[in-house]
């Protein structure tokens, strides 16, 4: 039995924008960070 957890974070820049994106998902600034967790579990 095992278990592997991996973890991811990035983060995007945008020089020539002050928002990203449109409608509900829209972000009043000209960055974002992102995270992703992943976990695998075998037995």
């Amino acid at each position: 039995m095992s278990l592997q957890i991996g973890c991811k974070v990035a983060t995007t820049k945008f020089f020539d924008r002050e928002k990203i994106s449109s409608s509900h998902q829209e972000i009043n600034d000209s960055k974002k960070t992102d995270l992703e967790i992943q976990a695998q579990w075998e037995f």
